[in-house]
């Protein structure tokens, strides 16, 4: 029994003297520790009034062979921050800052005078503002105008010659009727032709010069960024005066180049209305200037004839005949009508609209395409090819000649010519 006592007595000693020398190494770990590693930082807990699974990320108690340890090992403190202490943190500089009033007019100005004296805008009205302005930076349409984001607008375009605006009747007409067939209702939300037109003359007269070129545009208006214009609140007007600009006279003395474009053409209900949607358009000068020439020409897919981007093309196949392609698939050109009863009540030319086929148009005797302030510029080679004899024909000169008259005089007639006034 005194054995059994004893023993028991010398395992116990033997038992305390491995725990303290276990603590004691522990103890001496621990001071080493605290000498040599920066301090732990436990996760921010956020505020008091903070839910209590935000003030504290604990992770979940998972069985591992039958006993209870913690989960994975805890996210990076920038994850387990609060909402709150995210907001504390100090923000990085920002290349885009966030502007104030003047800083932002003053970006403004500045990339306004980056622009060309020759094109920049002269006057232009908003009807936003009600007013017109002449300083280029506050030029500018707001992005919320479905005209601008959806592209839900109409224009057109107007020459003023001498102090005169030319055909500003007829083009208004266009650009209403443009705006009926993209359902913008102008006249009943307080935009009447005549309203439209006191507008126009505001911008030109603010503008200041006797020749200049006059664009405006009609919109569905201010609302925004759905594709339904039934959340704007009224149709936006936008009117923009500038210098007028023709093509160099060697454009006109030695004619230029064009290429028949492979881009798709809009379908008749869109090509017939002179709506804002003109990337086709731009992709075909783009194909054309890759290619070394002027502009391209679409081509239907019945293999007839239809028009350049921004111009109407016409021919003339036997001396003193002018002919045009019928409007059905393409935009009824003004200036192209306008030059057909110029042709026929002036100059004595013989003149139709039919269906001309892509070949029998490269075989023509002269070539030009008609439109705007550019008048009539001869076209003198094709794909390549020479159109006619190579050169410009006279055809194309007396069009020209003809259409220059027409917008100094009229020739006479009524309702061509509009005195603008107050220019210099």
């Amino acid at each position: 029994m005194t054995n059994v006592i004893k023993g028991f007595e010398h395992r116990e000693t033997k038992r305390r003297s491995q725990k303290k020398r276990r603590n004691q190494k522990n103890e001496k770990q621990n001071k080493r520790r605290k000498t040599t590693q920066p301090p732990q930082v436990r996760p921010n807990p956020g505020p008091p009034s903070a839910p209590r699974h935000h003030r504290r990320a604990t992770a979940p108690m998972l069985p591992i062979r039958g006993l209870w340890a913690r989960g994975p090992p805890p996210a990076p403190r920038a994850l387990l921050r609060s909402p709150h202490s995210l907001h504390s943190a100090p923000a990085e500089a920002s290349p885009f800052p966030c502007l104030t009033e003047a800083d932002a007019l003053e970006r403004l100005r500045s990339s306004a005078a980056r622009l060309p004296e020759s094109s920049s805008p002269l006057a232009f009205f908003s009807s936003v503002i009600g007013g017109v302005v002449t300083d280029g930076h506050l030029m500018a349409a707001p992005i919320d105008d479905h005209l601008v984001h959806r592209g839900h607008g109409v224009f057109d375009t107007a020459t003023v010659w001498g102090g005169r605006a030319y055909m500003l009747e007829q083009h208004l007409a266009r650009l209403a009727a443009s705006a009926r067939g993209a359902e913008i209702d102008f006249e009943g939300k307080g935009w009447p032709k005549s309203r439209l037109k006191a507008a126009i003359l505001s911008t030109i007269r603010a503008a200041g010069r006797s020749n200049q070129l006059v664009r405006f545009w009609l919109g569905a208006g201010r609302g925004g960024f759905s594709i339904s214009s039934s959340e704007c609140l009224e149709p936006s007007f936008y009117c923009v005066a500038k210098p007028y600009e023709v093509l160099p006279q060697a454009a006109y003395d030695k004619g230029l180049a064009i290429v028949t474009s492979s881009v798709p053409m809009k379908p008749k209900m869109f090509a017939n209305i002179k709506t804002t949607n003109y990337l086709p358009n731009a992709l075909v000068t783009l194909q054309a200037e890759r290619a070394g020439a002027w502009s391209g020409v679409w081509v239907t897919d019945a293999g007839n004839i239809a028009e350049l981007p921004t111009l109407n093309i016409g021919f003339s196949f036997a001396p003193d005949a002018l002919t045009f392609p019928k409007f059905t698939s393409t935009l009824a050109g003004l200036t192209a009508s306008r030059t057909l009863h110029l042709a026929a009540a002036h100059l004595g030319m013989r003149i139709e609209q039919r269906d001309v086929s892509l070949q029998e148009a490269k075989g023509a005797r002269e070539a030009f395409a008609v439109g705007g302030p550019l008048t009539t510029v001869p076209i003198v080679e094709w794909d390549g090819e020479r159109v006619g004899d190579g050169g410009v024909g006279p055809v194309a000169r007396r069009l020209r000649e003809a259409q220059l008259k027409d917008l100094e005089d009229g020739w006479g007639e009524e309702g061509v010519l509009e005195e603008v006034g107050g220019l210099g």
